[in-house]
């Protein structure tokens, strides 16, 4: 009796490719906000629309990559500001003395 294919796959078959999402992602580029509060009143816009309604994966998706930039741009203005305060310091008479900061992006 000769037995026909099964329906089952072999174990030993190589497993279907899936797509990843992040891959493409992180690749994109993203327009930065005007300014730091712009991009708090954006993150909380963001978070209130992932919590309070039903979007699909994709959407989600795309809103968390863009909640990630906008938190790490924040970082980087925050420690931006705190280098600048770090700066400041009591010169001997007591009145406040300021030093640039350098400027990060070469200019």
């Amino acid at each position: 009796m000769k037995v026909g294919r099964s329906l089952c796959p072999r174990i030993d078959a190589p497993l279907p490719r899936v797509r990843r999402y992040n891959r493409g992602m992180a690749k994109k580029n993203q327009t930065p906000p005007k300014s730091f509060e712009d991009a708090i009143v954006e993150l909380e816009q963001i978070l209130s629309q992932m919590e309070g309604s039903q979007i699909a994966l994709e959407e989600s998706l795309a809103k968390y990559e863009r909640g990630t930039f906008l938190i790490r741009h924040c970082r980087g203005v925050l420690g931006a500001a705190e280098k600048q305060i770090e700066l400041l310091s009591k010169a001997e008479d007591g009145s406040i003395q300021s030093e640039p900061a350098p400027d990060d992006r070469g200019d």
